[in-house]
Formats: C-alpha cells, sequence, structure tokens
C-alpha cells in the first residue's frame, strides 16, 4: 500500500477546488499530427473505443476522459473529449486524404501550469496503439 502524506491530498484537493473551467479553457493546448496508412474511419473507431474503455477519472489528473462528442462529415471524424463543466479538453480530428491514407490532428490541454497532467500522453499513446493495429 502506498501512503501519502494527509497534507499532500489536501494541497491537492484545494488546487482542484480552485480550478475554474475559465482557467481550463486559457489553458495551453498541445498539438500533434499524425499521417497513416490507415481507414480513417477504421482509426476513428480503435480511438473511441480505447478511450471510452480505458479508466475514467479526470483530465486533471492525467487519467484518459471518455469520448463524449462524435461528428462525421464527408471524409472526417471529428472526436471531442468534453468535461463535465462542459470545457473541451481533448479533440482528434481524423481525415482521409487518399485511399488509406489518413491525417491525425490531436489537440489536448495541458494543465500542468493549474497543477494538473498533460494529457497528450495518453492521446499520443493511444494513436500510436491504434496506428499498429
Amino acid at each position: 500500500m502506498i501512503k501519502v502524506p494527509l497534507a499532500a491530498l489536501a494541497l491537492a484537493a484545494l488546487l482542484s477546488a480552485c480550478v475554474t473551467p475559465q482557467d481550463v479553457r486559457a489553458s495551453p493546448e498541445d498539438t500533434w499530427t499524425w499521417q497513416l496508412n490507415q481507414d480513417y474511419r477504421r482509426m476513428a473507431r480503435c480511438l473511441t473505443d480505447s478511450l471510452n474503455n480505458a479508466p475514467v477519472h479526470s483530465w486533471f489528473y492525467q487519467a484518459p476522459r471518455p469520448i463524449t462528442s462524435f461528428e462525421w462529415r464527408s471524409n472526417r471524424i471529428v472526436l471531442k473529449s468534453i468535461d463535465p463543466q462542459g470545457v473541451e479538453q481533448v479533440r482528434i480530428e481524423l481525415t482521409g486524404i487518399a485511399g488509406y491514407d489518413t491525417r491525425v490532428v490531436a489537440s489536448a490541454k495541458n494543465l500542468e501550469a493549474l497543477g494538473g497532467g498533460a494529457p497528450m500522453i495518453y492521446v499520443r499513446a493511444y494513436v500510436d496503439n491504434c496506428a499498429r493495429a
């Protein structure tokens, strides 16, 4: 069992209680781009399944959040993870560019300045994992 000092838990609770949706919206974004030899529809399904089957906590604590919005437009799919306060924290756009080539552009809020995490670490891992599938 890992023992965490009570003061550290109190500080974490205090920091997360002080963060407002406006703070999260104003946080900088990390953006990554990939070009993959995959069908964009298959890639979108893989990413959605991966993120939605991951343990659900909060982006603030670096744990994956589920995809809450799935928009399909001709050859483009946009996946979004919107937190309970209505703030878009992760956006993944998949575009079919030719045959089975897909361009993926992912943006995620970097919450390190607010005492939280950087969810792009998880998004990158899931994109890399789905690209190998």
